[in-house]
């Protein structure tokens, strides 16, 4: 066969169906191509939610293991407070125990003499609606500044006083201030607030927020509750200097002008439930140690600056306001000791160690007999007003407003008044 030569085989035209199929073979592989591309970007995003995947599973499983961690603390911390509380328990029977032993026997006791009063207190609130004895007038706030005031002993700046609820009016005052309700204990009816707008406050530990109408409710609340009665009023906020959003509590324990102790209570959050802790010291300030089991114990609240002249305040209103026992609260401020209020008969067990609570119950027995004698002396009965000017800024319709005839007449009347008529005519 005879070999066409090269220039020959070059004039020849090239092959359709061959270029067309070798086109076909290009679009094809580009295809191919485009589609592994994509599948590798598939396969890496793919790749990323694994590993997110996996992320999010390690964080879920450390999660996992600390609240695994804080229940198995949790349960540990159950089980010690249970214990706790059945050490408590086991104690409060014990001193229980004691103190019905106590009861039985003659000594002196201030618990038994305070479950006394507190026994007797409903029966001289029925019999005595205008309050003329010296007992039923201690539980009115306003009436003991008033007293104090009398006498020279700084009490609160009152800035509004008002008759009812309905009343209150809250837009003037300044930027911390006290809501209070004129009766009330254990912290009821007491609102130490900060103004944070026109009609918008917190309490100073920022525990709680008000507005005017939500810290009327609050009030009306333990009103009904039969807690707190009116008037109600708002007084100057208390600074303490270097303490915290709640001035320390001063709570002197008076006899008819001797101190047994004081009560130094720190507390840092407002209310019934608030942590509380507490120091117990003498009359001139010594620490008296663990005299009781309430509270916890921290002998680093340290003793006020000016605490001999509450110590003095104290004895002299405890002399001026009538009875054997009262116990008379001060705050310690920058300007010196201001009076918080004077308490009949404080909560709580107050359950002391036995010598103690013996020899406050003896203090008690001698302050009554030491009363007994100034009246048969010439004392006139009740509360005695000192020579200070000291205003009733209680409403016109307040029952304190009829005791000033009482508070200013010649106690010393004839044996015929008291002996023949028992006094019904001029009680």
């Amino acid at each position: 066969m005879t070999k066409l030569p090269r220039n020959v085989i070059r004039s020849v035209p090239g092959i359709g169906w061959r270029d067309e199929q070798l086109a076909e073979q290009r679009e094809r592989l580009a295809a191919q191509k485009e589609e592994l591309d994509a599948q590798r970007l598939e396969i890496k995003k793919q790749e990323k939610q694994v590993a997110a995947q996996a992320q999010e599973l390690a964080e879920q499983s450390a999660v996992l293991a600390k609240s695994e961690s804080q229940l198995a603390k949790s349960r540990a911390k159950n089980l010690r407070d249970a214990e706790a509380h059945e050490v408590d328990i086991r104690k409060t029977k014990s001193e229980t125990r004691k103190f019905i032993s106590a009861a039985t026997q003659s000594t002196p006791s201030f618990h038994r003499s305070l479950l006394s009063w507190r026994r007797v207190a409903p029966t001289l609130t029925q019999i005595d609606p205008g309050h003329a004895l010296a007992y039923n007038q201690i539980p009115f706030k306003l009436h003991n500044y008033r007293l104090a005031k009398s006498h020279g002993i700084p009490t609160p700046e009152i800035l509004a006083v008002w008759e009812s609820l309905e009343d209150i009016d809250l837009t003037q005052m300044p930027e911390k201030f006290v809501l209070k309700s004129d009766c009330g204990a254990s912290g009821r009816g007491v609102l130490p607030l900060r103004k944070l707008d026109t009609d918008s406050f917190e309490l100073v530990d920022g525990q709680a927020q008000y507005t005017r109408e939500s810290a009327i409710e609050h009030l009306r609340g333990h009103e009904e509750a039969g807690n707190v009665s009116g008037p109600y009023f708002v007084e100057g906020f208390l600074d303490q200097p270097e303490g915290g959003p709640i001035p320390d509590d001063v709570k002197i324990y008076a006899f008819f002008g001797e101190v047994t102790m004081t009560l130094l209570r720190h507390v840092d959050t407002h209310g019934l439930h608030g942590d509380q802790r507490r120091r117990y010291v003498s009359g001139a300030g010594e620490d008296l140690g663990r005299v009781t089991s309430m509270g916890e114990i921290d002998a680093s609240i340290e003793v006020p600056r000016d605490y001999a002249q509450m110590v003095a305040m104290a004895r002299h209103l405890s002399r001026a306001v009538g009875v054997g026992f009262a116990r008379v609260d001060f705050y310690q401020t920058s300007s010196g000791p201001v009076l918080g209020e004077i308490t009949r008969a404080p909560g709580g067990k107050q359950t002391y160690r036995p010598e103690h609570d013996k020899f406050m119950g003896q203090t008690w027995d001698e302050a009554n007999a030491r009363l007994d004698l100034d009246v048969m002396r010439g004392r006139p009965a009740g509360r005695l007003y000192g020579t200070h000017e000291a205003e009733n800024i209680y409403p016109q319709s307040h029952w304190s407003h009829g005791l000033a005839e009482m508070e200013s007449r010649d106690r010393v009347q004839s044996c015929q008044v008291w002996c023949e008529t028992g006094g019904s005519t001029n009680a």
